[in-house]
């Protein structure tokens, strides 16, 4: 027993030595990797920093120096080097950086065309391509083509930053084209990460917004999901078209939802009977509506919508009366309303106001009752 023991703590200590001698050949190979890529990072600032000096005298950039340059980004760690070099650049000369990136435009699609068989390579070109935006107001161009090839890759950081370039880029025309496509191929992009993406665009939200309204009818619910989500983050624009979706029965679940949501941040007066409708047959499985169209009444202050929500703190769905309940907090609940409801003889109103107006004290800092 004693001397199994013994084995038992000898392989302990082996394992040990071995964990350690790893992690210091790790140290020191990743030490070296980054000296490494730090002299050639250090390489290319001095070539590029050559061809800025002769573009600031007027002459044309070096073709050896070019060549020299982009023969070393077919490699992710080349691209690296390159991007750290740049970046030092910017910080000191922001104007001549943007012009010489830009005057290396067709080396950049060159580039492009020879990275579109590796994915990883691909993302990080991409990358690149939305931090320099050397393709900005240019709505027709090879190299945003290429863009939106990479925003069809099956790879999803490819496809994302693909996308972060196209939005960088500021061509509204591009942007849609890459979105149908997507949307055709029946490729899946997270919802959130179109909408958010879509509200970095750095050309014309309105412009953009138009484009896609006009290919409403080609969307998947998905996309158009999408499309909602980011209007209510950049228009208001869209009440009509919007009160148009929210009526129609046969549209989307999720998009009526996206559309009721719009007409909180949007105050739309032909809306209110509509959402007012949705607080009131708050039954079965579309509670959902009566819960959202509660939060959005908060934006329609009046004696019909005050009525309606003290109606939905009735409700059988606990987000529809939480939600009812924080809508008349917002909209300013009278003592006497309050009063009102605490001596009627419903519990869930009672119980809810009194656990939303807790929830404010708690919030203000306040104790409770």
């Amino acid at each position: 027993m004693g001397q199994t023991v013994q084995v038992i703590i000898y392989i302990y200590i082996g394992v040990c030595i071995a964990m350690l001698v790893f992690n210091g050949i790790f140290a020191v190979s990743r030490r070296a990797s980054l000296h490494h890529l730090n002299r050639r990072s250090e390489k290319l600032e001095n070539m590029i920093r050559l061809q800025i000096t002769l573009m600031q005298r007027g002459e044309p950039l070096s073709p050896r120096i070019q060549k020299r340059i982009f023969s070393q980004l077919h490699t992710s760690r080349g691209l690296m080097a390159f991007h750290g070099a740049v970046t030092r650049i910017r910080e000191q000369q922001p104007d001549a950086a943007a012009e010489y990136l830009r005057l290396c435009r067709p080396q950049f699609l060159g580039l492009a065309v020879s990275l579109r068989h590796n994915d990883m390579k691909k993302a990080y070109f991409a990358y690149l391509m939305a931090q320099y935006r050397i393709e900005r107001d240019m709505p027709h161009s090879a190299l945003s083509e290429i863009m939106i090839e990479f925003a069809c890759s099956p790879n999803a950081y490819c496809r994302e930053n693909a996308l972060k370039a196209l939005y960088s880029f500021g061509s509204a025309e591009n942007v849609v084209a890459a979105l149908l496509r997507l949307d055709q191929l029946h490729i899946h992009h997270h919802s959130k990460l179109l909408s958010d993406g879509l509200a970095s665009f750095s050309g014309d939200h309105e412009k953009l917004c138009s484009l896609l309204w006009q290919q409403y009818p080609r969307m998947s619910p998905d996309l158009r999901l999408v499309f909602v989500n980011y209007a209510r983050l950049v228009s208001g624009n869209f009440c009509a078209e919007f009160l148009e979706l929210l009526e129609n029965p046969r549209e989307d679940k999720e998009v009526r939802l996206a559309a009721i949501r719009y007409f909180r941040r949007y105050r739309y007066d032909p809306a209110l009977p509509v959402l007012l409708r949705f607080v009131s047959e708050d039954a079965g499985t579309d509670w959902e509506y009566a819960a959202i169209a509660a939060l959005s009444l908060r934006t329609y202050p009046g004696e019909e919508t005050a009525a309606a929500l003290k109606a939905a703190l009735s409700s059988p769905h606990w987000y529809v009366r939480f939600n009812a309940a924080d809508s008349l907090g917002a909209l300013g609940l009278t003592r006497s309303e309050a009063q009102e409801i605490y001596n009627g003889g419903d519990r869930y109103a009672r119980e809810m106001l009194a656990f939303r107006m807790n929830e404010t004290r708690a919030r203000k800092g306040e104790k409770g009752v």
